[in-house]
């Protein structure tokens, strides 16, 4: 039953659908032909599908396999929980499977609240998630990964400046706001 409510609500997409899973949900997806042909046929009408799982050495040949079967995938570190999401629908699975199989219960809503909600959501994951392609590069050839982020509270700025200054060899330069400590530099 959950695999016919879940292909009822993608034969329902007219413009985009979202979707975002752990890293079993990419094995999930393509083993399972029901949902790999609907995703095949959802591309083929032009409907541009996007994807976010965390991609890992583990799972690559499925993300792979999936990246022919969406519109685009990314990839973001830890991610938990799985969800789809259309202009129309909302699924997720009602119990959370360590195994690489379709889950026994799902929730569904047709709410335009929930619905709006869970975009949202999905966007929000989307902007900060990594192009397939870079995070694939990355595992391939064993790039390290490129991290930016912004450092809040006087505490971690002066632990992250320690940690930084541990690593330098000839020169550190800093840039800072006029309300930091001069005592601190």
């Amino acid at each position: 039953k959950t695999v016919a409510l879940s292909l009822h609500c993608l034969a329902r997409v007219k413009e985009r659908y979202d979707s975002c899973g752990n890293d079993k949900s990419p094995s999930v997806i393509v083993q399972s032909e029901p949902i790999s042909n609907a995703c095949r046929e959802l591309l083929r009408r032009g409907i541009k599908t996007r994807c976010i799982t965390e991609i890992t050495k583990e799972n690559i040949a499925y993300c792979k396999e999936l990246m022919k079967i969406v519109y685009e995938l990314r990839h973001l570190e830890g991610i938990k929980g799985n969800f789809g999401i259309s202009e129309l629908d909302y699924i997720a699975p009602a119990i959370q499977t360590e195994n690489y199989h379709i889950p026994p219960q799902i929730i569904h809503s047709n709410t335009r609240g929930m619905i709006e909600q869970q975009q949202y959501l999905f966007q929000t994951l989307w902007d900060k998630a990594t192009p397939a392609q870079i995070r694939i590069r990355e595992i391939e050839e064993g790039i390290p990964v490129e991290t930016t982020e912004v450092v809040r509270g006087i505490e971690n700025i002066v632990r992250n400046q320690v940690e930084g200054l541990s690593f330098t060899k000839i020169q550190n330069d800093a840039c800072v706001d006029s309300t930091f400590p001069a005592s601190l530099l």
